[in-house]
């Protein structure tokens, strides 16, 4: 969250003159989650001053976000303790040693999928069907997933385009494999 506030002695005590939230990104990492609010709030002093500028001090002070009542626990501007760190860390943490050591959360479990189903039917071409049968699944090898997948034909062929992605490279590829010749009426 970012907030601009006219500080006093007491320090959630001030007034509110704007407020935003952020999206974070997940991980255990600060340094993904800092720099967003910093620059995602500098609006905030530019708007303000030129409020302050063309309308004056009253004007502003009319257009602070209203108070509500503060919900958390503690102080909202005080560092928190190593117990309150530590109940926070220790479950992320035990989470990823989890995943990590769990051998069915490896990186050559699939996460995208590529089915086919050959019809002739404009409903289940489209996907407005609810019939939901005769798909063919596309293995991937391990160390790889298959994603984005999207189908091209070439007079008699019809060709897969689909993201490969290599785990080990970090990296993914466009791909393509023939899935069947087309029959053409005489």
């Amino acid at each position: 969250m970012g907030t601009l506030q006219v500080l006093t002695e007491k320090l959630d005590n001030g007034l509110v003159m704007c407020k935003s939230y952020f999206a974070t990104a997940r991980g255990l990492r600060p340094s993904r989650n800092r720099f967003l609010p910093f620059w995602g709030s500098t609006h905030f002093v530019i708007r303000k001053l030129h409020e302050l500028h063309e309308c004056g001090w009253e004007v502003v002070k009319q257009h602070v976000v209203s108070p509500a009542p503060y919900r958390g626990k503690t102080e909202v501007y005080r560092a928190p303790f190593n117990s309150q760190m530590l109940k926070w860390l220790v479950p992320k943490v035990g989470k990823k040693v989890i995943r990590h050591l769990n051998p069915l959360h490896r990186e050559d479990i699939e996460y995208w999928r590529i089915c086919l189903r050959r019809s002739d039917s404009p409903e289940l071409i489209a996907g407005l069907s609810s019939h939901k049968s005769n798909f063919r699944w596309v293995r991937c090898p391990p160390g790889h997933y298959y994603a984005d997948p999207f189908l091209l034909q070439d007079q008699d062929q019809v060709w897969l385009f689909f993201e490969d992605y290599v785990y080990g490279e970090k990296r993914g590829r466009i791909s393509c494999a023939p899935v069947q010749s087309v029959q053409t009426a005489d």
